[in-house]
């Protein structure tokens, strides 16, 4: 074999190497809480900011939350009893959605920006409504009136004029694809997942099932989420790029794709056969992989749900310690030193060839 082929060879065995020997493994961060015993993550932004859900002292009462610089800050609540923070954009302007009285528990949504949470409800639209996402130009993707709406401009549009149909929309990215699902007809038995845009609609289809439900969308215009099988008696996570790929489970019957960056990592949950619950799960390179197998085998975590993924590849979710179901930050570990070295070397031995071929011409 040649110099020049030898050392393509070393080069392509030495990233094979790296990337199978090295998963990427996670540092993990307790957000904690309100005061009170619980918590949830529900979103993350590209500077790592996070919002989600919190109980207060007493567990009676959960308030939106802000966790940036190590701090978790208390957002409130549109003064019920229940709030949640479901996601952040790259400005800091966050949605979500929130009660208004202690006593009535319908919900409205809610932005919070410059220290004031504001409900999105209005005389001439008052109806109960959910926010889930807001992109980077401000748009908000959620519910109204019972279907997947989006708010701009100071008013709710539902995404298909059709009261008939009912859904929810989940999230929205940078170029104002939405994502989420709808009923087929008037039957709410069948549904599907989604992409809208200001001048399009196009279901996705399943995975053989009745139902398909999209929950993330990266600014590719890739989807994720889960769908019933040919069965309905088995929901896996998939992935739409123009076609609906099956991601699978965990080995259990249950798996819901809740994230995806723009690098194509997904994150989620599925059960597992022979253990309660949920646990949380990262797919990428085509495998998709515990994430309870890439923390510190002596944290005293269970990973039970990934809920989002930023560019960086932090995660957030919920899991338990301790006894107590809290919010957790994964931060990606650099890869090992060894790999650096061993595919920079590679680089110089190529050089050199190049150099020595350009020197004999």
């Amino acid at each position: 074999m040649s110099a020049g082929r030898l050392a393509l060879a070393i080069s392509l065995c030495a990233i094979l190497y790296c990337s199978s020997a090295f998963a990427t493994m996670y540092t993990i961060v307790n957000i904690g809480t309100l005061g009170g015993s619980s918590s949830t993550a529900l979103g993350i932004n590209d500077s790592g900011e996070v919002v989600g859900t919190a109980t207060l002292s007493g567990d009676t009462t959960s308030h939106a939350f802000l966790y940036s610089n190590g701090q978790i800050q208390d957002l409130g609540s549109l003064g019920g009893t229940n709030a949640n923070a479901n996601a952040i954009n790259f400005s800091g302007e966050i949605v979500g959605t929130s009660t208004t009285s202690p006593t009535m528990q319908q919900s409205y949504a809610f932005t919070y920006s410059n220290g004031s949470m504001q409900s999105l409800a209005s005389p001439l639209q008052p109806q109960i409504s959910d926010a889930f996402s807001i992109n980077s130009s401000g748009l908000i993707v959620g519910t109204w009136v019972g279907g997947p709406a989006v708010y701009s401009n100071g008013y709710w549009s539902l995404l298909v004029n059709d009261t008939y149909k009912s859904g929810q929309g989940f999230a929205v990215n940078s170029s104002g694809q939405a994502t989420g699902y709808l009923s087929i007809a008037d039957s709410s038995e069948y549904y599907q997942a989604f992409i809208w845009t200001s001048s399009s609609f196009k279901y996705l289809g399943t995975l053989g099932g009745n139902t398909s439900d999209g929950r993330a969308i990266n600014s590719s215009g890739e989807v994720v989420g889960e769908s019933l099988l040919a069965s309905n008696a088995t929901t896996d996570a998939f992935l739409y790029d123009g076609t609906m790929h099956d991601l699978g489970t965990l080995g259990g019957n249950d798996a819901t794709a809740y994230g995806i960056n723009d690098s194509g990592v997904i994150v989620g949950r599925s059960n597992v056969i022979g253990s309660p619950g949920f646990q949380a799960f990262v797919y990428s390179n085509g495998q998709m992989t515990n994430l309870n197998t890439l923390i510190p085998s002596n944290s005293g975590w269970t990973l039970n749900e990934a809920l989002g993924i930023n560019n960086s590849g932090q995660i957030v979710g919920a899991g338990t310690y301790d006894g107590e179901s809290l919010a957790f930050l994964l931060d990606p570990v650099p890869e090992p030193a060894s790999c650096s070295v061993l595919i920079g070397a590679v680089a110089i031995l190529l050089s050199r060839r190049r150099d020595a071929r350009s020197a004999r011409q």
